[in-house]
């Protein structure tokens, strides 16, 4: 750990091998198979990095970027193996290929949710699934992740799969939440760097969270020249893609509309 300084040893302790989630990316032609539109609002947001093979991992130096990282420093360096390099929201945009949308839009829908036409879009038109709410407070706290409809569902996996990194789906987070209702909406821009950067401090300030963005991290380390070691660890590439949405194929069922799609043609035959 002599790369690692005091500050970071006791996450850097905490967070081994067996705790890194690997990347993974998208089988295009599967989703596009069943829900050609999700494909399509995900080349709006220029998110096609999420159908590429992932980037090589050197999972001993992503470790010690993390260790010495502070999210909240303010001119955002980090120092690592004698290097200090700048490491923000648009340095994960640059290197992905997404732009940098105002992260302050999904900020506002967080603090400002428009609570029945998020149950709309992720349940249907006439469901009556409700939140969860904190006792005491009767904020809005949790979604359950089974009362969603199936887009709503494949929306959260590549979230907590690609963006987040995260496992547990149960019970989907008022954040969460508000960010599949954003992506599900062809209508509003996202910072998918400040989404990805959120999802780092994460890992970055609780012990028990599993850390990602391995290939992404290495990346852009060689890009600024941090040097490597014939010792440091590459973990395996996850090569093969993930059917995010396991299709079913279109020859027997058709394709599955969005949910703002359902909603248009409800609104058309209304009329």
């Amino acid at each position: 750990m002599r790369a690692v300084f005091e500050s970071g040893r006791k996450w850097y302790s905490a967070h081994d091998e067996n705790k890194y989630v690997g990347d993974q990316h998208i089988n295009r032609e599967n989703l596009l198979k069943e829900f050609p539109s999700m494909v399509r609002r995900l080349e709006q947001l220029q998110m096609q990095f999420l159908f590429y093979q992932p980037y090589e991992c050197n999972l001993r130096l992503v470790r010690e970027f993390y260790a010495n990282w502070d999210p909240y420093n303010g001119d955002s360096s980090v120092q690592i193996r004698g290097q200090l390099v700048t490491f923000t929201p648009h340095t994960l945009n640059v290197l992905l290929g997404t732009p940098d949308a105002d992260p302050q839009i999904l900020k506002e829908l967080y603090i400002q949710p428009p609570y029945r036409q998020i149950r709309h879009f992720l349940c249907g038109m006439h469901s009556s699934a409700r939140w969860i709410r904190q006792r005491g407070t009767g904020i809005h706290h949790y979604f359950p992740y089974s009362h969603m409809n199936w887009e709503a569902r494949i929306w959260a996996k590549i979230i907590y799969t690609c963006l987040l990194q995260s496992t547990h789906m149960t019970n989907v987070t008022h954040d969460r939440v508000c960010l599949i209702y954003a992506l599900m909406r062809d209508d509003i821009d996202l910072n998918i760097g400040s989404i990805i950067f959120t999802g780092m401090n994460k890992a970055w300030l609780n012990p028990e969270h599993r850390y990602g963005f391995g290939g992404v991290i290495t990346r852009f380390l060689r890009n600024e020249g941090v040097p490597e070691e014939d010792a440091d660890f590459r973990p395996p590439i996850i090569l093969k893609p993930l059917a995010i949405s396991r299709t079913k194929g279109t020859d027997a069922y058709g394709l599955n509309l969005t949910m703002p799609e359902q909603l248009n043609r409800i609104e058309e035959t209304v009329a």
